[in-house]
């Protein structure tokens, strides 16, 4: 019997691994500019850098999107495929009860009529979602696509005037 409770004994402390003292920083999300480690795809450009900053400053803390949007769900929710474009920003919120999003594109010179495409085509399923909580729905009326030479951009940002929520969705 002794025997067995040592084998018992063995095979636990076998099985067990000591835990790491300290936690790995990869699975905290982050508020950088989005880049592979973060999510998005590539090294993002200076002239997106620069309109993100520049969109971020004009929100101020009315900017909600907080988490880089990855590669993957910008294809597979976004409709967004990777070969057309060069350079990317794409934030989303962390709370899924806002809506806000920004995604800016800089779309290869081919691909800016298929870009501006996929984000209308998410913008319509957005619109058409009838289970949004109903404060969202004005922003979401609100988001434009838009696109400047071969920069498309989607933009759901800004808050709703007291006056508009009291009033609801009419």
């Amino acid at each position: 019997a002794c025997g067995k409770k040592n084998d018992a004994q063995d095979n636990n402390t076998a099985t067990q691994t000591p835990a790491p003292t300290e936690e790995p920083e990869v699975e905290e999300p982050s508020t950088e500019e989005p880049s592979e480690e973060n999510g998005t795809t590539g090294e993002v450009s200076e002239t997106l850098n620069t309109i993100h900053e520049a969109v971020k400053d004009a929100y101020g803390e009315a900017y909600v999107p907080n988490m880089a949007i990855d590669a993957a769900t910008l294809e597979e929710q976004y409709g967004l495929n990777p070969d057309w474009y060069t350079s990317i920003v794409a934030e989303g919120p962390m709370i899924s009860m806002h809506v806000d999003k920004f995604i800016a594109v800089e779309a290869k010179e081919e691909n800016v009529k298929d870009v501006e495409k996929a984000l209308n085509t998410f913008r319509d399923n957005l619109l058409a979602d009838t289970m949004q909580y109903p404060i969202n729905v004005p922003k979401i009326k609100a988001s434009r696509v838009e696109v400047i030479d071969n920069y498309v951009f989607f933009i759901l940002l800004g808050e709703i005037p007291m006056e508009v929520e009291e009033k609801g969705d009419k």
